[in-house]
């Protein structure tokens, strides 16, 4: 039984794992995290989690991919406890006794982590799936450290304890390249350029320009921005205690705005959707302000039947005026994103700036 488990069980699972990591990559369709038109899967770019990613970052459905590496993850729990065994081979000894006891122990656990990481798709659950790797890989370190000193201290031949050191090195070494890898920037400088200069913009309206695609966040540019603007909103509609378990949220339009020196928009606001928002690509305060505003025949804290001062009205430090405003009026920053209900009113300020063009990209 001991040999079936701490010998037979790894070298199947690793025969497994190899082949199904082999397989994966073969049919993985395409996409990193730098770049959402890479065609394939490349060792020295994508993670490789990302084989397990329902849908990839180029956008594509990731089924036999997905399958494949999953599925060889899930085989860390076969592998978990076979190492739960590990210590009944190293009784001649108590200091390589304990050590295999706590070696056995961390990789079991680290076992879970791993087969967490086939269960949260980066795509689907992305902090579930980072905090998964973290700890598999935090865990893993220690384990082998802990069976390196088992197979030191036993009288067992050397090449295990030279075979559990190359584990070591070769885990270490892999967390170290992957740490090394560029961080995953859902916005960067070509994706800013090709929003900005490389699409096409129609005058929507007298004052302002939208980009002509409004599924702009579907092109496959945009595939990372997209990821992380979905994670976004789940966030926003768990901040309101909506069950995002049982019901989930979609993009269905997104388009760029554009705006020139005294451009703005009108009031309105978006039907056929619940929430809406804006991300940023420049300071406000140096061009537009987004105001929103309350809407006609709703009253606020007091009728208007009667005219009252409040004396707080300018204080930004007492927020009991909100409850008195029929306009209120923010200046985010580069790269803050606002999300709002739908069917709040709101409007963009006329770009006060000579020199700076507003650049914004909405979505419901």
């Amino acid at each position: 039984m001991v040999s079936f488990w701490c010998v037979y069980i790894p070298r199947f699972v690793l025969v497994y794992f190899l082949s199904a990591v082999a397989i994966a990559a073969y049919f993985y369709p395409g996409g990193n995290h730098l770049d959402a038109s890479q065609q394939g899967y490349d060792f020295t770019i994508n993670f490789l989690s990302e084989l397990g990613f329902y849908n990839t970052l180029s956008g594509e459905t990731n089924f036999l991919s997905a399958f494949f590496f999953n599925s060889a993850m899930f085989m860390h729990i076969l592998v978990g406890v076979g190492f739960l065994m590990m210590p009944k081979l190293f009784n001649d000894n108590i200091y390589s006794y304990v050590s295999a006891w706590l070696g056995a122990i961390t990789i079991s656990i680290s076992c879970v982590f791993f087969a967490g990481v086939g269960l949260t798709p980066g795509d689907l659950y992305f902090p579930a799936h980072i905090f998964a790797v973290q700890n598999a890989f935090n865990l893993v370190f220690f384990a082998y450290l802990f069976i390196c000193l088992a197979f030191f201290f036993s009288s067992s031949s050397n090449k295990y304890t030279i075979g559990s050191i190359m584990m070591f090195v070769i885990t270490i070494s892999y967390a170290i390249f992957i740490s090394d890898q560029q961080v995953i920037d859902p916005v960067n400088e070509n994706t800013v350029d090709y929003l900005k200069n490389r699409i096409d913009y129609n005058m929507m309206r007298p004052n302002s320009y939208n980009s002509s695609n409004m599924k702009i966040l579907d092109d496959p540019m945009c595939q990372n921005l997209r990821t992380v603007l979905l994670q976004q909103i789940e966030d926003f509609m768990r901040y309101l205690d909506v069950n995002t378990d049982k019901q989930k949220f979609y993009i269905t339009t997104s388009w760029m705005n554009k705006y020139s020196h005294q451009e703005d928009t009108h009031q309105h606001f978006h039907s056929n959707s619940l929430v809406s928002g804006v991300l940023y690509f420049e300071d406000c305060e140096d061009t537009a302000g987004l105001s929103f505003h309350k809407r006609q025949g709703w009253d606020n804290l007091f009728q208007y039947s009667v005219n009252l001062d409040f004396n707080s009205q300018k204080n930004k430090n007492n927020m009991s005026y909100i409850y008195n405003e029929s306009t209120i009026t923010i200046e985010p920053k580069q790269w803050d994103l606002v999300m709002f209900p739908s069917t709040l009113n709101h409007s963009v300020r006329p770009n006060k700036s000579t020199q700076k063009v507003r650049y914004s990209l909405a979505f419901n």
